[in-house]
Order: structure tokens, then sequence, then C-alpha cells
């Protein structure tokens, strides 16, 4: 399915918002070559500027992971384990593996 999303610049507009906006577009079909749609404010005739950026967007396939008490509890630890040494992730790499093919179906 496509949609049209759509960020518009304004005075509240932040960097939040352009970067959930390129994650959407990145996650579609949009090549990095395609231009960016440029919609620009028109009061007759007379242009006032950049109003918004657009693109045509795929609604990516989801599919339901579930995970099993041990397999919550398993993640739980190593998430502690990384904090507890302050973001370094190296002794958990392959329970996160684990996790991560686990959680793309790559071990169905």
């Amino acid at each position: 399915m496509t949609l049209r999303a759509r960020v518009d610049i304004n005075e509240n507009l932040t960097y939040g918002d352009l970067f959930d906006f390129v994650d959407l577009v990145r996650d579609s079909d949009v090549s990095p070559d395609d231009v960016v749609k440029q919609i620009r404010a028109d009061h007759h005739g007379e242009d006032l500027g950049l109003e918004a950026f657009e693109a045509d967007v795929t609604v990516p396939q989801v599919r339901s992971v579930v995970l099993y008490g041990y397999e919550v509890r398993q993640l739980l630890g190593t998430l502690e384990e990384i904090i507890d040494s302050e973001g370094d992730a190296r002794s958990a790499l392959g329970a996160l593996t684990r996790l991560r093919k686990r959680l793309i179906g790559l071990d169905d």
C-alpha cells in the first residue's frame, strides 16, 4: 500500500520531525537518488517559499513476533549487562545476534 508522507515546514519544525520523515521514506522503496518533492506555498500566484516536503512511501508488511518469558528475561539480562558496562555491548554480541535473528524471523 502506498501513502503520501508530508512534513510541513514552519516555525515548529524540529529535527525529530525531519528524522521521522526521512526514516519513513528510507524504509520504503524510495531511492537515495530520487529528488525530494518540495511543495511551495502560494497565495494568489505569489510564491511564499517552501511549505513542505512530500514523498510517496510504501507501508512495509509487519509481522508479529511473540517472545517467550525466558527470551524476555534473557533480553532484559543482556540489556542490564550492557548498561552496567556503560554501553559496551561486545560481551553481549552473541545474545544480541540471536535476538536479532529471532525478531526478524531468521530462526524459523
